[in-house]
Order: structure tokens, then C-alpha cells, then sequence
């Protein structure tokens, strides 16, 4: 059950309802079930799966179980559930994807010690490993 303090930080996003620009909200949970186009920051963002989002992201965790294009910077989580898909570029800490989730992206899972580089533009996400330490997978 969430607590005061995450329902206070929860904005939803409705089926039939559709964003085309910029969302910020570095310290907010984000629940997405309609369509959204464009940047987005928040702390923890989970698109349903009714969700479509094309859209370049930096959050600590991101939770997909609807269709996801563009790229993702994660602090912490990626998680594709059992009916999400995901396009495009990521870089993470952590990767889960559960059976039946689809990621035809470009991902980098990166070390806790590593320095994730933020850019103006998500798709210039670079980072640091130490030698050995990163995992490139394609065409999961």
C-alpha cells in the first residue's frame, strides 16, 4: 500500500488523455496510461500497459509494461514487464525483463561507481565503466 507521501508525489497520466511536450518532475512519481510525446523527468516513472510514450526520459527508475520508443537514462531500475516493449537507447544500473516483454534497444548496464554523463539530449548519454564492467545487449 503506498503512503501518504508517494500518493502525494503520484501523477497520472489517463487513457484518454495525450501530452505533447515536456514533463518535469524530479522529485514525482509518474503513471502513464495515455500517450505522451516528448521529454520527461521524474523520480520513478511506470508506463501501463494502455500506455504509449515516445519520449527521451532521466528518472532513477522506469517501470514498462505498455510501448515505449526514444531513450532512457536510469539511475537505478529498468524493468520491462510481461507485456511491455521497449525501442530506442537505454543506460541503466539495473535490468529486469520479465517473460513476454520485448526490448529492441540499444542498453548499457553500468556499475554503481560509474559516472552516468547527462546531456541536453538523452541520446548523447554516455558513460564511464571501469574496464570489464558494462553489459551491451541488443535485440533482446
Amino acid at each position: 500500500m503506498a503512503t501518504n507521501n508517494q500518493e502525494e508525489n503520484l501523477s497520472i497520466i489517463n487513457e484518454n488523455v495525450s501530452i505533447e511536450g515536456n514533463i518535469l518532475g524530479k522529485e514525482s512519481n509518474l503513471l502513464i496510461r495515455g500517450n505522451v510525446k516528448g521529454d520527461i523527468k521524474a523520480k520513478k516513472i511506470t508506463i501501463a500497459k494502455e500506455g504509449k510514450v515516445f519520449a527521451d526520459i532521466e528518472t532513477e527508475t522506469i517501470l514498462i509494461n505498455g510501448q515505449f520508443e526514444g531513450s532512457i537514462k536510469a539511475d537505478n531500475l529498468f524493468k520491462i514487464l510481461s507485456e511491455g516493449s521497449c525501442s530506442g537507447k537505454v543506460i541503466c544500473r539495473q535490468i529486469s525483463i520479465e517473460e513476454g516483454g520485448v526490448v529492441n534497444s540499444e542498453v548499457r548496464v553500468v556499475e554503481k561507481g560509474d559516472i552516468i554523463e547527462k546531456s541536453n539530449q538523452l541520446n548523447k548519454i554516455t558513460a564511464s565503466p571501469k574496464p570489464d564492467a558494462n553489459v551491451t545487449k541488443s535485440n533482446i
